[in-house]
C-alpha cells in the first residue's frame, strides 16, 4: 500500500511539474509573439509617417553655416549628388552596461529602424539576463 502511494504522489508531481513547463512555455511564446506584433505595429506607423525626401541628392551649400567641426565631416563624408538617405536598417551585437552603481556588462542583440524624414525610430533589443533575456524597446 504505501508503494501505491508513494507512486500516486511522484505521479501527482510529475504531472504539475510538467503542466507548469508547459504553462511557462506557452507565455514565452505568447510574449514574443505580442512583442513581435507590437514592433510590427510601431513600425508600420513609422513608415506610413514617412514623408517624401526632397531634394532627392545632397548638394554641398546645404551645410553652409553650420558649426565648423560639423562641416567637416559633412565635407569629408558625403559626395556631392549623392543620395539622401530615406531610412535605415541597421543590426547591432555587442554588450550592454546594465549597471546603475557598477558594471554589469550583458551581450546583447537588437535591430532599429530609423526614418529621416519626419524623424523616428524604434530601436528593438535583446539583452541577456540570468534568467533568460529581456526586451527592451527605445
Amino acid at each position: 500500500m504505501q508503494k501505491r502511494s508513494t507512486a500516486m504522489w511522484l505521479t501527482v508531481v510529475v504531472v504539475i511539474l510538467v503542466a507548469l513547463a508547459v504553462c511557462v512555455a506557452c507565455a514565452v511564446v505568447y510574449g514574443a509573439s505580442r512583442w513581435k506584433a507590437g514592433t510590427r505595429k510601431l513600425r508600420a506607423r513609422l513608415e506610413a509617417a514617412r514623408l517624401p525626401i526632397n531634394p532627392l541628392t545632397y548638394n554641398p551649400r546645404e551645410i553652409e553655416g553650420l558649426p565648423p567641426p560639423v562641416e567637416r565631416y559633412f565635407r569629408a563624408a558625403l559626395k556631392d549628388g549623392q543620395p539622401i538617405v530615406a531610412a535605415v536598417r541597421v543590426s547591432h551585437e555587442g554588450q550592454f552596461n546594465m549597471g546603475e552603481a557598477k558594471e554589469k556588462w550583458r551581450p546583447f542583440t537588437s535591430n532599429q529602424v530609423v526614418i529621416t524624414h519626419r524623424p523616428g525610430f524604434d530601436w528593438d533589443g535583446r539583452i541577456a539576463m540570468k534568467a533568460g533575456r529581456k526586451r527592451v524597446r527605445a
